[in-house]
């Protein structure tokens, strides 16, 4: 993002869309009991976690992105944020 030219600052957008999308899938989640589509999982992208065993240095990796319609709208919402102010 070292090209990036504009008046703003991109992490910004990264971190408000991390935020954004975190307490709209937590809402999502409450909301699944009075509307079940809010609460479905729209979307799972990633890699289940796995071990690599050094003998010395075990180390496990793994993430997973699992997007329900919450987190979507707080997606949209923190990009309509960062561009409005």
């Amino acid at each position: 993002m070292s090209g990036y030219r504009g008046g703003r600052n991109p992490w910004l957008l990264v971190a408000l869309m991390l935020a954004c999308g975190i307490i709209g899938g937590f809402i999502g989640v409450l909301l699944k009991p009075v509307a079940p589509w809010a609460g479905e999982i729209l979307l799972s992208l990633g890699a289940s976690s796995f071990t690599l065993d050094l003998l010395v240095l075990s180390i496990t990796l793994g993430a997973v992105l699992k997007l329900n319609f919450g987190a979507v709208v707080g997606f949209i919402l923190a990009i309509i944020i960062f561009f409005r102010t």
